[in-house]
This record gives C-alpha cells, structure tokens and sequence, in this order.
C-alpha cells in the first residue's frame, strides 16, 4: 500500500456475539486476559482481551464493545463481542459452559451486524495521525485498542456497514458497537479515494497485509494454543496483570513476573507470495546464518523460528527474541529439501515497549 489513501473493510473473518444480562461483566472478568470493568461506563472504549485454556494457551481473541442502543431504541447495557468467525462456535460453547446459572444472555447477532476496520497506510504512534488523516466518514469508529497504528475498529448495523462502504456487508453482517452508524455521508474526493481504495474487494486480505506489516496476530488460526505473551498481546493492551484471577492466569501471570519471552511474533517479507506460500505449506522454518550449525545437526534442523501466516508476500513468524533484527541472511526450507529467501528478516515493530527491543539486542 502507498500513497495516504484511507482504506475500510468489513471483516467476514469477524463475527458478533451479544452478551447480555445483569452477570454480564462478571462473567467476563472471571474468564477472560484483561479488565473489563471499564465497560460498565456508557461510552466506554473497547477492550481487547483473550480468552485461554486451564494451562495458560490462547483459545481465542476478543474485542468487547460497549452497545449503546438496544434493537428497540432504548439505551443498552449488552456488549458486543468481535470473535473470530472460524473460532465463534466453540468460543460460545466455551461462554455457554461458563457462565452456569449466572444471569448472562448470549445472542449470535452475527447476521445483523458486522465487524468495521478503517485504516490509513501512514498510521502511526504519534498523537493518532494516523487515523486522523482518515476520511470524516470513519472518524467515528472507535479507535483499535490494541494499537493506534492499526487503525479504527467498531461493530455496526448491518445498512449502517451498508452506507459507510457502499455496499452489502460479507456474509449480511453489520453491527452496533459505541455508534448506531454516524456520518455516512461522502464529499466527492472521499467517494474518488474510497475507488481506488485498497480494502474495496479485497476485504480481508488487504486487512490481513496490514496487520501482518505491523506484526500483529488476529483470530483463532493465528492464535490458537499459543501464549499470549508469545503473542505479544501485553503490549497489545489485551493482558491485566492486576484484574485477580481468570482462567489460564497463573502462567501468564508467572511469565510475566519472571520476566523471560524467549519467542515473539514478528513480521517479515518474502521475495514474492509464491515463496511465502510455499514456506508456510512446507511448515515453515526459518532458518538464520547466524545461528546455523553443523550440516544436518540439530542446531540447523530447528531453524530460529516458524512462519505462522502470510499475505501476499509478508507474513508472521514465532521468532527466537535472539534472531529478531538480526542483519544475518535468513531463509524457510520447502518440500523437497529447498529453500526460499526471506528478504526482509523479521524486526521489531515500532510499537514494541523498550524493554523489548533491548532483550532481543541483549540476547
């Protein structure tokens, strides 16, 4: 992507659950990574958080949105859930099984609302200028909670997605989360941008590259039996470490305290997408010159990483914290005893704490 050019999408990798009821809040603080008290405010921003299994692995990422108007017209106190759609049946069946006899409603609303992105390729840390150089039509969605650089992030209405993009939201999904649909209106030079917009047919895949760029993990595939901290989702603002207890917490928890990631998610690029893809259906090693050992020992078998994605021509892989913005050649093995080039090695957003970037320098 390049140029300034806003883009917007609504996810069909998303999908709405409505969780309601006066146990509501307490349901999720008991089972969910992070704090959700925050949300009993009207208005309150979105919270970012996972759910985990007993030993401490990630099931499946949630966005929490505050639902400021309920189907009859009247304020609301429910939330809306964005869960990841190939991961949404067994995250309601995990609720269902939680929540007991608590006074807890749980609603697929997920063909009635849908999942909103908007994003700029500049976005950036600084002050939000990111998403302020967005088009009026999306200032309203609430900003991404696990980062600025990322973007805005709403659920809405199914014809208020509608009208925002100019067309039928994927899978007729749309949503209703800290807005009922806000300006849908466009100047002439918005329409002429949203055109040649980027996200317009591509959807997913377009917000895929953009998060992948960014070095950041979304959904259940991308996730799943992961640790969150591996995952980077402290930094992400999806982990409370002073919320009390939740299901899986004693690892994170013990890990966060020790102090020691040895592996993180980081970015990193290809020379092509037929490379990319070849390396992530090979199993994806990744290899590194400066960590290569004897032929065939199994130092140089275990590579320094796995590639966990890919878009296009970039991707995500679990790294060693050592290999990460190392200028060594790195490459993935392929079938048939191959390899391909990685030709941007994997390097530490700059969304990352200090802290991090200085333990991978240090290792």
């Amino acid at each position: 992507m390049t140029g300034r050019l806003a883009v917007g999408a609504a996810l069909a990798s998303r999908r709405v659950l409505r969780i309601g009821g006066e146990d509501a809040l307490s349901l999720l603080q008991r089972v969910v990574t992070n704090d959700v008290r925050p949300l009993a405010s009207p208005g309150a921003a979105p919270v970012y958080a996972a759910l985990q299994n007993a030993h401490g692995r990630l099931e499946h990422d949630v966005f929490l949105h505050r639902e400021m108007m309920s189907a009859a017209g009247g304020v609301s106190g429910a939330l809306l859930a964005d869960l990841p759609s190939d991961g949404f049946d067994a995250a309601l069946a995990l609720l269902m099984k939680l929540r007991l006899r608590a006074a807890v409603t749980l609603d697929d609303v997920g063909d009635d609302h849908a999942v909103v992105v908007a994003a700029a390729d500049d976005d950036g840390e600084e002050g939000g200028r990111g998403t302020s150089v967005l088009p009026a039509r999306f200032q309203f969605l609430p900003v991404d909670p696990r980062w600025v650089g990322l973007g805005r992030r709403g659920v809405l209405p199914a014809a208020a997605v509608a009208a925002l993009l100019g067309s039928a939201s994927p899978c007729g999904r749309g949503g209703s989360g800290g807005s009922d649909g806000g300006d849908a209106s466009t100047s002439t030079s918005e329409s002429e941008s949203r055109s040649i917009d980027p996200f317009d047919g591509g959807g997913d895949a377009a917000y895929r590259r953009h998060r992948y760029l960014r070095g950041v993990a979304e959904g259940t595939a991308e996730l799943a039996t992961r640790l969150p901290l591996e995952c980077n989702l402290e930094g992400l603002h999806g982990v409370s470490f002073d919320k009390g207890c939740y299901i899986g917490q004693e690892l994170t928890a013990r890990t966060h305290f020790v102090g020691v990631v040895r592996k993180r998610l980081a970015p990193i690029a290809f020379r092509s997408a037929e490379d990319a893809a070849a390396a992530l259906a090979s199993g994806g090693t990744v290899h590194s010159s400066a960590a290569a050992g004897p032929s065939g020992s199994k130092r140089e078998r275990g590579g320094v990483g796995k590639v966990v994605a890919v878009e296009g021509d970039v991707g995500l892989a679990m790294m060693r914290v050592a290999a990460i913005g190392s200028d060594a050649r790195m490459w993935a093995t392929v079938d048939g005893g191959g390899e391909v080039e990685i030709e941007t090695p994997a390097s530490a957003p700059s969304w990352w704490p200090k802290e991090w970037t200085d333990a991978a320098e240090r290792s």
